[in-house]
């Protein structure tokens, strides 16, 4: 009866050095790592910001004369607008017809879509039929695996890798008929 009362006796002594230890542990290694400079944090996060990202619009535009006349594709002016700003870019065609912009983006732009109407601003020489084209330009901005901004961008619901709008006007020459009076008649009449 003895040897059971001493093996429990031992059992308990067991278990009370168990719970002491567990008790002590979590304090022990809160100490070791204050204390010592045997532990430390080997992470290290690094944020690197998106870069901003621009995307060409470009414009082509061609003058198609009924007579013999005919005019230079330069100074036509076009509008980018910016559906949910309102705000309004405009550009000038050179002497080549070509014009263009450029839309910079920024990691603010991340996850949104912006939506654009392209249209030519009719000016005022009566002689040239000016193009109702309107472009509907959708850009869906996005990260890609190598953290960078990506542009998603849709002309008139067709994917493309960059906005070329082509636009083409009529010129018709002002042909002055001939009413078979070659005389002055202001000067008779004054």
């Amino acid at each position: 009866m003895k040897k059971i009362v001493r093996l429990w006796i031992a059992l308990a002594l067991l278990i009370c050095a168990t719970l002491a230890a567990t008790a002590a542990i979590p304090d022990t290694l809160a100490y070791m790592q204050q204390e010592s400079n045997t532990v430390t944090n080997k992470i290290n996060i690094v944020y690197v910001p998106l870069e901003d990202i621009s995307v060409p619009v470009r414009v082509h535009k061609t003058v198609t004369s009924l007579g013999e006349e005919t005019v230079a594709p330069s100074g036509f002016e076009f509008a980018l607008r910016c559906v949910e700003t309102g705000e309004v870019v405009t550009f000038t065609t050179d002497g080549h017809g070509y014009a263009g912009t450029a839309l910079t983006f920024t990691e603010a732009d991340v996850d949104k879509v912006y939506h654009y109407e392209l249209t030519e601003i009719a000016g005022e020489d009566e002689r040239i039929t000016y193009s109702e084209k309107v472009y509907d330009i959708r850009i869906a901005l996005t990260v890609n695996a190598d953290n960078c901004i990506c542009a998603d961008v849709m002309m008139n619901s067709i994917p493309v890798e960059g906005v070329m709008a082509e636009f083409e006007n009529i010129f018709t020459p002002v042909i002055v008929p001939d009413t078979g009076d070659h005389d002055q008649p202001l000067f008779f009449a004054a």
